[in-house]
């Protein structure tokens, strides 16, 4: 007979937005999102809104999406956030294609263009993403970030486009080596729902976020 876990998967979509598409828990989504977004890169605050995650193309024979979470920032910002766990061969194409989507609907006809607040795309993927140089990708190295900039010196181009990926399966630490609330948040990303009641790690007991995660992760994996 299946017996559910104590703690929802968070790798799971269902099992995601439980947790991060409530508005319950939007301290934790802040959280996340502050942990994945460059250092270069103002922090969230707040969310203020939470967004139509259907997106249809104004082209008849369009393709259209349903994100994991779309979500407004106290500074304007955009951001979504979405685990995905299969490797397409094509996924910047797809990120590049949904992040287009929501940064052109800001505006409506007659707009400025100096209106367009940015757009900030966070996946967590259950998987590696491929990069030319594998060497230089490890459990302290697993964010990867893309930004709009000129090829030969590095400057940013635009601030507006930011892509992000937390490759997971590169994250390989064990509970004792890991040292910051990063290394414990995706810690228990892909471990929290090995644990039963009672038994999670006497590490987290002077983590509120993360406490507040586990709590989180527990509710969401209620029966009905």
């Amino acid at each position: 007979m299946f017996k559910p876990s104590t703690y929802v998967n968070l790798l799971s979509d269902s099992g995601f937005k439980a947790v991060y598409a409530d508005k319950a828990n939007k301290s934790l989504l802040v959280n996340l999102i502050n942990q994945i977004l460059p250092d270069t890169v103002e922090k969230v605050k707040d969310i203020t809104e939470y967004l139509d995650r259907e997106l249809n193309s104004d082209i008849a024979a369009g393709m259209s999406s349903r994100l994991d979470l779309i979500c407004v920032t106290d500074n304007g910002n955009r951001v979504i956030v979405e685990v995905q766990r299969k490797n397409y061969s094509s996924f910047m194409d797809r990120c590049l294609y949904y992040m287009s989507d929501v940064y052109r609907k800001q505006l409506l006809a007659g707009d400025d263009y100096a209106n367009l607040q940015s757009v900030y795309l966070i996946s967590i993927l259950d998987y590696a993403f491929p990069h030319e140089n594998e060497k230089l990708w490890d459990s302290d190295n697993f964010i990867s970030r893309y930004s709009f900039v000129e090829t030969r010196t590095g400057e940013l181009g635009s601030n507006k486009f930011f892509i992000n990926f937390a490759e997971t399966k590169r994250f390989t630490k064990t509970l004792e080596e890991c040292k910051t609330e990063k290394d414990f948040l995706f810690y228990w990303f892909l471990h929290g729902w090995e644990f039963k009641k009672g038994s999670t790690p006497t590490e987290f007991s002077t983590m509120p976020r993360i406490l507040e995660l586990i709590k989180a992760s527990e509710v969401a994996a209620f029966s009905p």
